[in-house]
């Protein structure tokens, strides 16, 4: 998003977003309260949104400030401004009642804006579908053998059934791929050269965030990779899919001390999770290895030993 109005239709509700002079991220109602024009089709002027048909300006509050060819305005005359903030290069919108906005309620994604995580997000893809369908891509990873062969999908996905739990806001699916070859992208950026333990972790929190554990491990070898997914409906049969990846591959310290500064939650499963007390002991005696092995140890060992001692938390929406 830039300085040039950005007009998206967003619940059935025309919205259109523009930065102000200082970067800030506005979002109004993309229809002049004069004669319905769209905003977006208007000018900036400073920070202010000067509507293209007859001129009326408007305020980041959605204040009209100025009629032309008029000395007052009347105080009805105005646009709704919806509730936005910028977190983790993602802006979220609030749709409903002001009032209830409440900031706490955005998923905890903090990977995405921490320089030890390398992130990307592709532009996003605009779907003719309802959002619910891609909630459903998402959580049915088994597609990955066949959509996602030639990166991140091999045919042993069906081999292993997933677990499926329910809590009070939150559905996770779970499935462990133990000992087979790993996926191509996997194998060039783990540099596995046999068979590893896969993981495949999916957390969804209704109605549509969406947070995909991925990864694989051998003895001596671990990487990590993040799907984040938003989508966002246009309308009850299209949607504005927003997406984006996260990745740990090949550094010293393997995020799980972040995790905790953070509050963020490891999901339960995750290899992070799992025997961390006994986890915590094998790793250490692998110290004797060299200092790449002394490395690894300490790592493993301190972020096993830590999740066995700490419940972590993560604030979804």
């Amino acid at each position: 998003m830039t300085r040039q109005p950005l007009a998206r239709l967003l619940l059935n509700e025309p919205v259109v977003l523009y930065r102000r002079e200082d970067g800030a991220a506005v979002a109004l109602e993309d229809r002049c309260c004069h004669r319905h024009l769209p905003l977006s089709m208007g000018r900036l002027e400073g920070d202010e949104l000067r509507c293209g048909y007859h001129g009326l300006r408007f305020a980041p509050d959605g204040r009209c400030t100025e009629i032309p060819g008029q000395a007052s305005v009347p105080p009805q005359a105005r646009v709704r401004a919806y509730p936005l903030i910028e977190r983790y290069q993602w802006l979220w919108i609030w749709m409903g009642a002001p009032e209830r906005a409440d900031a706490a309620l955005i998923p905890n994604w903090w990977w995405a804006d921490h320089r030890e995580w390398a992130y990307t997000q592709p532009e996003q893809i605009y779907v003719k579908c309802n959002y619910q369908l891609i909630a459903d891509n998402v959580l049915d990873v088994t597609h990955l053998a066949y959509v996602h062969s030639s990166s991140i999908g091999a045919s042993s996905i069906t081999e292993f059934p997933a677990t499926v739990e329910r809590e009070e806001r939150l559905v996770r699916l779970t499935r462990w791929i133990r000992d087979r070859a790993p996926p191509p992208l996997y194998k060039r950026a783990g540099g596995f050269p046999d068979n590893v333990d896969r993981w495949q972790i999916v957390e969804h929190v209704p109605p549509s965030y969406s947070v995909n554990f991925a990864g694989c491990q051998d003895a001596t070898r671990r990487i990590d990779l993040m799907a984040l997914s938003a989508p966002t409906p246009e309308t009850e049969r299209s949607t504005h899919y927003f997406y984006g990846f996260v990745r740990n591959f090949g550094r010293c310290g393997d995020g799980s001390d972040l995790r905790r500064r953070h509050g963020a939650r490891v999901p339960r499963g995750h290899p992070s999770s799992r025997g961390a007390a006994a986890h915590a002991r094998a790793e250490a005696g692998r110290a004797e290895r060299g200092p790449q092995g002394r490395c690894r140890a300490a790592r493993r060992a301190t972020h096993a030993a830590g999740d066995a001692r700490a419940r972590l938390t993560t604030r979804t929406a």
